[in-house]
């Protein structure tokens, strides 16, 4: 099984990027990414999230929770709804789910 800062590693190379590239991202230094993937740290939680972001997975899966790695789809979009109204979140599913329907 591999461990979290593995599965850190591995998906940065796979990205190519470096440590520096990761560290400017998340607004930290690269012996804070080094001590991640080394797993001599432990990143907070606001930085898991982020990771899970930056390589579109999910936390459960850089966690080890999950072990199989969601396949990257170019049909699924995320949209950021921070800040908006619950109201407001209704009206955007609905109108995809709208545009959904005229596409079969």
């Amino acid at each position: 099984m591999q461990g979290f800062g593995a599965r850190l590693k591995q998906l940065r190379i796979e990205q190519n990027y470096n440590q520096s590239h990761i560290a400017r991202i998340l607004g930290c230094t690269v012996s804070s990414i080094s001590s991640y993937e080394s797993e001599q740290r432990t990143p907070s939680f606001d930085v898991l999230v982020q990771y899970a972001n930056i390589f579109h997975v999910s936390t459960d899966y850089l966690l080890g929770v999950d072990s199989v790695r969601p396949a990257h789809d170019d049909t699924k979009q995320v949209i950021d709804v921070t800040g908006l109204s619950s109201k407001d979140i209704t009206a955007i599913r609905t109108l995809v789910q709208s545009l959904q329907e005229k596409q079969t």
